[in-house]
């Protein structure tokens, strides 16, 4: 039984991705930071799209992961606009 419940999958993993995201929000980087970590989590950009060579896929993900790690970056580092 115990060796059961130590073997990794694609479950726990995710379960443990989601409480590090309950944790950012609650914590880290705030709700910006948790919704980022939601998105990537889910691959849920805006498009149906999965080919990184569609243009609208790269424009969603810009827009809601790049975008919002850069203002928090500015914010927690001070460079850069916020």
């Amino acid at each position: 039984m115990l060796l059961w419940i130590s073997r990794r999958s694609i479950a726990t993993d995710k379960a443990a991705a989601l409480h590090w995201e309950e944790i950012a929000a609650a914590a880290e980087g705030g709700e910006v930071h948790a919704n980022v970590i939601r998105r990537c989590l889910g691959c849920s950009f805006g498009p149906d799209s999965t080919d990184l060579a569609n243009e609208e896929l790269l424009q969603a993900v810009h827009d809601s992961v790049v975008e919002p790690l850069q203002r928090l970056f500015a914010v927690f580092t001070g460079y850069g606009p916020p």
